[in-house]
């Protein structure tokens, strides 16, 4: 299972003001595109529960950094990515909402602790998804690369990387 919940209600909102931003010529640099969060990655009045029962039916009462700067930027947000309970694994293995299956090879893992949005990619659901490591596994195994920069991993098809203030394409 890729997805753990798609944000449907909110995501068709945020396209429809997208949509207005680019017809008056307003839309950010990543106005349109459609992104995946980690469950572990805070969204203002959205679920988040690292994908542990523990924190089951948990609703954000803010926004992480990341998920800002994607906002401001028009990007869609359309759900939130199985992961590692906690995001503490490397193999995806570990939550508890079912292992993540490698789309590509359903023997092997989907590499890292992130494997929802792995999958995700390389099943062509998401062209990005966002996750936050300081270090992290590459997941070859879905035949994915991304950038790394500062805080900010993004796993895509086209390298691109968050820096603190502006996107990095």
């Amino acid at each position: 299972m890729f997805f753990l919940e798609v944000f449907k209600d909110s995501a068709l909102q945020q396209a429809k003001l997208v949509d207005e931003k680019i017809k008056q010529g307003k839309g950010g640099k990543l106005a349109g595109v459609i992104v995946g969060l980690k469950d572990n990655i805070c969204y203002k009045g959205h679920k988040v529960s690292a994908s542990s029962k523990i924190l089951e039916g948990f609703e954000s009462l803010y926004s992480s950094t990341v998920v800002e700067k994607l906002l401001v930027q028009d990007a869609i947000i359309i759900g939130r990515c199985n992961n590692d309970e906690f995001a503490m694994g490397s193999s995806n293995e570990n939550s508890a909402y079912g292992n993540v299956l490698n789309p590509l090879n359903e023997k092997t893992v989907p590499g890292g602790s992130s494997g929802g949005s792995a999958a995700a990619v390389a099943a062509n659901f998401l062209p990005y998804c966002f996750r936050i490591r300081y270090r992290w596994i590459y997941s070859s195994a879905c035949i994915i690369y991304g950038n790394s920069w500062k805080q900010t991993n993004v796993w895509t098809r086209f390298a691109l990387g968050i820096d603190s203030v502006r996107i990095i394409v």
